[in-house]
């Protein structure tokens, strides 16, 4: 098998895994989609962010940042404040809200996170981290 086929090889079992855990989020019924949900976990890992800042960080495009940020704004998860000095500045941050929901969130992941990864040792998971790692790495770079 030559090196272009182990990649295409491992390119399609990282969908695969991703699809499942897509599927496992899906199957516990939040009201709101990964892309929602990660905007914010930045925001609860970062503090607040403009909107260019959300998508370089979340390699997403602005437009899609403004539609998952305003979904957020109107359940309440998020709060938009203008900049005084220059009104096109938008800053988003978490609310209370917001802020509840993504640590009761991380507490219910957990579990499932745990049972995706139980069958790696502690070895294979720092192996993991580092190659991701490299590969966001490289990612940033183009």
């Amino acid at each position: 098998m030559s090196n272009n086929d182990h990649l295409i090889e491992l390119s399609s079992m990282f969908r695969t895994f991703l699809k499942g855990v897509s599927q496992e989020w899906n199957k516990h019924g939040y009201s709101m989609n990964q892309t929602q949900f990660r905007v914010l976990y930045m925001l609860h890992k970062h503090g607040p962010q403009n909107v260019s800042q959300l998508a370089c960080c979340l390699t997403l495009t602005s437009a899609a940042i403004t539609g998952a940020t305003d979904y957020l704004l109107s359940g309440g998860y998020v709060e938009k404040t203008r900049d005084e000095d220059d009104r096109r500045v938008v800053t988003i941050s978490l609310s209370d809200k917001g802020e509840k929901l993504v640590k009761e969130f991380l507490e219910n992941q957990r579990e499932v996170i745990e049972a995706h990864f139980k069958v790696l040792s502690e070895e294979d998971i720092q192996h993991l981290k580092r190659i991701f790692g490299i590969l966001n790495a490289e990612l940033e770079k183009i």
